[in-house]
């Protein structure tokens, strides 16, 4: 059984690591603090997974836990933090993988993570959340909130974002529009 459940988490690291530090990104966090937290949550669901295999079986939706669990380690009060405890690579030798960088953090990249600064708190998460593929009931579940007020708060964070879009001499210029 470990081998199996250590095959599907290594491959939801490979494929999820950088989107969430993207998707930290998105809920303000600096890359550097972004990438702290992505290898913070990782971390700390492998260890769970080593101490309890059962546990990663039965999470719903490991692509929504783990940004939870990221979102989580980046809110925290500041103070002192563990250092991972595990290695979280496959044998052999590692390889460089792709990320955020100057091609995916362009301009129009950087004009949303500075609107999504803008926004409170929740409004932030769950347009994060959003932007990463997810529906207003997932989201809800992954947030502690009901799915109406999931749809208010992206109501609320679109409205305020096409505010600021439609604001001549704004940092977009008016020029570019929500959809």
């Amino acid at each position: 059984m470990m081998t199996g459940v250590r095959s599907s988490f290594l491959d939801l690291f490979e494929s999820e690591y950088h989107p969430v530090i993207r998707f930290l990104m998105h809920c303000s966090a600096s890359f550097e603090q972004a990438e702290e937290a992505a290898q913070e949550a990782f971390s700390q669901a492998w260890q769970h997974i080593t101490r309890n295999p059962a546990r990663w079986v039965a999470v719903r939706d490991p692509r929504a836990w783990i940004r939870t669990v990221a979102l989580r380690k980046y809110q925290r009060p500041p103070g002192a933090r563990a250092c991972p405890a595990a290695l979280l690579f496959a044998e052999g030798p590692e390889t460089a993988q792709p990320g955020p960088g100057h091609d995916e953090l362009t301009v129009e990249t950087m004009l949303v993570q500075d609107m999504l600064r803008g926004l409170g708190p929740r409004e932030r998460a769950v347009m994060a959340y959003s932007l990463d593929g997810f529906k207003a009931p997932e989201i809800a579940s992954e947030l502690g909130l009901t799915p109406q007020q999931v749809r208010d708060a992206r109501k609320k964070a679109r409205k305020i974002l096409a505010a600021r879009l439609a604001v001549p001499g704004s940092k977009s210029g008016g020029q570019s529009h929500v959809h």
